[in-house]
């Protein structure tokens, strides 16, 4: 998924997103689990994000900026991405007619 498809799915805000890549446990709720692993990683039980499954991975989103250094998430963006330089402006140098032309 490119950085591009992240944003226009999770807005401009600014924000963190994750991959989660530990194990998911049968049976269990993962957003619920993976919340869980989230707020250890993060050091807190106050954690504010957003876990959601897009294409068979998991992301999670979060505006807080959480030291996490946690393998089972990897770091994917910072949101808002840059924006593209803008491009030279275009300069049309218009002809003067020369002398005798009509």
């Amino acid at each position: 998924m490119t950085h591009d498809l992240l944003q226009q799915l999770f807005g401009t805000e600014p924000a963190k997103i994750y991959i989660y890549a530990g194990e998911l446990v049968a049976g269990d709720s993962q957003v619920e689990n993976i919340t869980l692993k989230f707020a250890d990683a993060a050091g807190t039980n106050l954690v504010s994000c957003v876990v959601t499954q897009l294409k068979g991975t998991y992301f999670v989103y979060t505006k807080d900026d959480y030291n996490i250094e946690d393998s089972n998430f990897i770091f994917v963006v910072d949101l808002p991405l840059p924006l593209p330089p803008e491009p030279d402006p275009v300069v049309v140098e218009e002809e003067t007619p020369s002398e005798g032309t009509q």
